[in-house]
């Protein structure tokens, strides 16, 4: 399948009108000696995962020609973000102290996959959500292989509910070290053997911190 590449500059779901008004986000504040909840993350194998909650990440089988998909631009720093339908695969690489947050819209097919930064916020998070993702009914998200992943997935899990609270919610572990994470076709997956490395066209533009 052939994407333009440029469309992915533009939140495709910014046209589409559901009737129902988005709630600005409320802001939440974690000051500096508040303690920030951590949930019940615990490292299975290469990165850290809510054991309640735990799956095992698969291989990813779909299309792999570079102009099939989407990578962030930088392997090593999170930040970036993607945004396509469903059956164009999203990928990253280089989830230490970050973690990853798939949010997918079965209503639209859509999805997106944003690397989301360590030092990002909750309010940040909740804002990107809110204005570039607002409508979704599933929740994927991969951790890191540090411990400081734990706090960004804990304000990634605050900022989602604070959208969407009923939404399915799935935590991934990995089977590799820093795997190219792709999301496809409302889940979350590894590209066999590409540690460090980004399979598709790269965007040089979408940063959210």
């Amino acid at each position: 399948m052939m994407i333009n590449v440029l469309t992915f500059k533009n939140p495709v779901n910014n046209n589409i009108h559901f009737g129902a008004r988005v709630i600005p986000p409320r802001k939440i504040i974690y000051g500096p000696d508040s303690f920030e909840r951590t949930g019940n993350f615990e490292k299975y194998i290469f990165n850290y995962c809510d054991s309640s909650n735990a799956k095992r990440i698969e291989p990813y089988t779909g299309p792999k020609d570079t102009k099939c998909g989407i990578s962030t631009e930088e392997p090593d720093l999170g930040g970036g973000w993607l945004i396509s339908d469903v059956n164009t695969p999203l990928s990253t690489t280089g989830v230490r102290t970050c973690a990853v947050l798939n949010l997918v819209d079965d209503k639209t097919n859509m999805h997106t996959l944003y690397h989301v930064f360590h030092n990002t916020n909750i309010n940040r998070i909740i804002e990107f959500i809110a204005s570039k993702f607002p409508h979704f009914n599933r929740v994927n998200i991969v951790g890191g292989s540090q411990y400081q992943t734990v706090y960004t997935m804990s304000r990634i899990l605050d900022a989602v509910n604070e959208i969407n609270p009923g939404a399915e919610k799935t935590f991934y572990y990995t089977v590799s070290d820093n795997p190219e994470l792709v999301a496809y076709k409302r889940g979350m997956y590894y590209m066999k053997g590409k540690s460090g490395k980004l399979s598709f066209v790269r965007n040089k533009d979408n940063y959210w911190y």
